[in-house]
């Protein structure tokens, strides 16, 4: 990856490649690297295709390095047009995504209501929450598969987004419940000292 990174650099260095703003006030980029994940940015005109087209043939010349365009998948802003979407896509032979592809476990492309788009945290802890039978543990082995499990289901998005106080309210009283034995079981009293 990093030969692939040093690529675009060179090929920018060269006037070949352009950087681009993916918002105002972000910063100039052309690509970002995640593992062996790659996302390019660029703008949508011939040169640009062709060159990201022939890095990636460079690229997949290297022994033992290859591009997967079945998994890949290409996103536009609002203002290009379909004649330029389709083109972009025939030169790369990469398809177009759709609204609700997903990385990492999360949607790709949120909307406004980080409430509604984060929801799917809270509905996956209960999935998980759904098979255990909280009657036949200890407070102890509760609390190990609180914090063992259901804490970090959402470990990795809480460093990607800042959750709402809703949905952060939400897991503790699952949590909570869970640990009280109040889960999937009609309510038990709680007696504060």
């Amino acid at each position: 990856m990093v030969v692939l990174s040093r690529l675009f650099t060179a090929y920018q260095d060269l006037n070949l490649f352009k950087w681009v703003k993916v918002a105002r006030t972000a910063p100039k980029l052309s690509h970002l690297l995640f593992a062996d994940d790659i996302f390019i940015f660029c703008r949508v005109t011939s040169e640009d295709l062709l060159t990201i087209k022939a890095i990636l043939d460079i690229f997949s010349d290297l022994p033992g390095q290859g591009i997967n365009f079945s998994r890949s998948g290409v996103h536009f802003s609002r203002i290009v047009s379909s004649l330029d979407k389709a083109n972009l896509c025939s030169v790369l032979g990469i398809k177009k995504m759709s609204k609700d592809a997903i990385y990492l476990g999360t949607n790709l492309f949120h909307g406004r209501s980080k409430v509604k788009e984060l929801g799917s945290v809270v509905q996956r802890i209960q999935n998980k929450l759904s098979s255990w039978k909280s009657k036949f543990l200890s407070f102890a082995g509760r609390s190990v598969l609180i914090k063992s499990i259901l804490a970090s289901t959402p470990a990795y998005l809480m460093n990607c987004f800042e959750f709402p106080l809703k949905i952060c309210q939400s897991i503790d009283s699952i949590c909570l419940n869970f640990w009280l034995g109040n889960y999937g079981a009609q309510k038990k009293p709680v007696f504060i000292a």
